[in-house]
């Protein structure tokens, strides 16, 4: 007989039995562990989608104030004079004698423009979210009238999680550089 054979069968013991399988508490243990792992990665999971809704609507947003600041230094260039109608509504006279306004809507910035005859008028929306009153602030002194036009919120938590709107234009002039 083999030395390997003889050790097993001196250690034997004879009331030996082989396990073939888990106990009722080796199961409870691993299942718990896999539903604690399932919740918090459906936790996480959760909080994921909303991070990623939040950032493609604050992208929008940025898209959008960017657009609006293009098209009022557009008009304010091609203006002869800027005004505030009430808190919500800026206006600006073209020398063509079509009027531009901006008013402030629950849902963003509206864009209309009038003609001179009052027959033709166009609208943009931009979707900026919700901003209460137009700031407006004369620029410097010089051979252009210059404007300082931005955006305020009331609600001051709303302003820090939101994109400022400042825009620098410059009445029948050029941009500035």
């Amino acid at each position: 007989m083999s030395p390997i054979a003889l050790l097993r069968r001196r250690y034997a013991h004879p009331r030996s039995r082989v396990r073939s399988g888990l106990s009722l508490v080796e199961v409870l243990v691993v299942v718990a562990l896999m539903s604690v792992l399932l919740a918090t990665m459906t936790s996480i999971a959760v909080r994921l989608r909303q991070w990623d809704r939040q950032m493609r609507d604050n992208s929008v947003h940025s898209d959008q104030l960017t657009a609006l600041a293009e098209s009022l230094r557009s008009d304010a260039t091609s203006g002869a004079e800027l005004k505030l109608v009430s808190k919500d509504t800026l206006a600006i006279e073209g020398t063509d004698r079509r009027e531009t306004r901006y008013t402030l809507r629950p849902d963003g910035c509206q864009r209309e423009v009038k003609s001179a005859d009052s027959k033709s008028r166009s609208a943009n929306m931009f979707t900026i979210g919700r901003f209460e009153t137009w700031k407006l602030e004369p620029g410097p002194t010089g051979r252009h009238s210059a404007y300082a036009i931005s955006l305020a919120h009331s609600d001051s938590e709303q302003a820090i999680a939101r994109v400022p709107l400042f825009v620098y234009a410059v009445l029948n002039g050029k941009q500035p550089k």
